[in-house]
């Protein structure tokens, strides 16, 4: 493969030395109005010139959280369809288009903000466009007789609020799973739990061993035929989180349950932890196994984070993950904050990747202050490489369209158009996981 990263040694030890040169020293509480403005707010910084964020993190998620909950609504055959179920991206002005929608992610990173909505919050009111989204990925899996029966259509390239094309992919199948499983958990609702279950009876039977240039589970398939559109992703961390959370819920079926799991993650950490070759995550890219992405590293790296105390030896691999990410795709600087790029294919700066990068930094911050792991000045350059690039994500919220108490987000800096992944369900669990973690609320 052509993307062999150097050792994990040597990306730690380079890495911090990078993080802790590019951070500004010293900490002031005092804050000024900086030169200029991002997005729609006026930059500001502290008086030893780092970026602070233009608002409070709470009024940021508040803010956000009311949107999704009394989000404008489009007549379909269901009837009148929150905007989320529909389609995936708003126009600028946040005015309703039609585009292709992924349902599959969404329901993922929607029960995840929920999850960590509800922990500083009793907003049960929230509970219900979660909800809406599950049953409606719910009532499209498909018909028993096909090649792929009883998953979810995870992508919807017809955006009309009906999910009924023939295409899907495994990764999202198992992010839906496990949205189901943990919405139950959640809320005591067990509605979804009998789907959970079709899907991991499918991808049992579609395991194959995997080797560098196929992944255990195919990236694309048809759904209907069963034809493999294509072999590769390296996102096999989500249907090992699936199989995990099946595992513990599931005590009949847990051996079964696990030794998918570890043969999904032993594939994990024996190629793409060590060729970063980081390929297939985004839906409505075509197949391309050189575009590569940093969703699926960062995703990695944080199940590794939740797993560290049990597996030591993940924090060789977690610095590594993140250091890679900033180097390929955080090169931009927004003063002094690292700003992280999509993909390849689609080079833009988006807050969701941001606040991913942030929260991820924080974690293994928080991991490092737990153990006494890095010196204090290193520990205090990688918390501040997560403070900054958290406070930067702020600018791209409550858009100048905003109305109400409810946030318009934009999709990043220069990305104006809002999208329900990236302004909403991929980017506030990622802000509620930093701010916790930097303790900053």
């Amino acid at each position: 493969m052509k993307y062999i990263s150097p050792t994990r040694r040597s990306f730690l030890a380079a890495g911090m030395a990078g993080i802790t040169s590019a951070v500004l020293g010293g900490t002031t509480a005092s804050c000024q109005s900086g030169p200029g403005k991002l997005m729609d707010h006026a930059v500001i910084l502290d008086e030893a010139g780092r970026l602070q964020p233009w608002t409070t993190y709470e009024h940021i998620i508040t803010g956000s959280m009311d949107y999704i909950k009394h989000c404008p609504t489009v007549p379909t055959a269901h009837g009148d369809d929150p905007w989320y179920l529909v389609t995936s991206e708003l126009e600028g002005d946040g005015s309703f288009q039609r585009n292709q929608n992924n349902q599959g992610g969404n329901a993922y990173y929607a029960v995840e903000t929920l999850r960590r909505y509800l922990a500083r919050t009793d907003d049960r009111e929230a509970i219900t466009p979660v909800r809406l989204l599950l049953d409606r990925v719910l009532h499209y899996h498909t018909p028993a007789d096909w090649a792929w029966p009883g998953v979810p259509r995870t992508q919807d390239d017809s955006p009309d609020g009906c999910y009924t094309d023939t295409w899907s992919e495994p990764d999202k199948m198992s992010m839906a799973g496990t949205a189901y499983l943990r919405f139950a958990e959640l809320t005591g609702d067990e509605t979804f739990v009998p789907g959970a279950l079709q899907i991991a009876d499918t991808l049992l039977g579609k395991l194959v061993p995997g080797e560098e240039t196929r992944s255990p589970l195919p990236f694309r398939v048809n759904l209907e035929t069963g034809e493999v559109l294509d072999s590769y992703t390296a996102g096999m961390v989500f249907p090992v989180i699936f199989f995990e959370a099946l595992a513990k819920r599931e005590t009949e079926k847990r051996e079964m349950y696990m030794q998918a799991r570890d043969a999904l993650w032993d594939w994990v950490l024996r190629y793409p932890v060590r060729n970063n070759y980081w390929s297939g995550y985004y839906e409505d890219v075509k197949s391309n196994h050189e575009n590569l992405n940093q969703q699926l590293p960062m995703e990695t790296a944080r199940y590794m984070l939740e797993h560290l105390d049990d597996e030591p030896e993940y924090a060789e691999h977690i610095p590594a993950l993140i250091e890679w990410v900033r180097l390929r795709f955080g090169k931009t600087k927004q003063y002094g904050a690292t700003s992280i790029r999509e993909q390849d294919v689609c080079f833009k700066e988006m807050s969701s990747h941001t606040s991913r990068y942030a929260s991820v930094a924080a974690g293994w911050w928080d991991a490092c202050e737990r153990r006494g792991l890095l010196d204090a000045e290193k520990r205090a350059a990688l918390h501040e490489e997560a403070r900054a690039s958290l406070a930067l994500c702020s600018y791209s919220t409550w858009s100048r369209f905003s109305k109400e108490e409810r946030s318009l987000n934009y999709t990043g800096l220069g990305f104006v158009e809002p999208w329900f992944s990236d302004s909403y369900f991929d980017f506030l669990p990622h802000v509620m996981d930093a701010v916790r973690l930097l303790k900053l609320d």
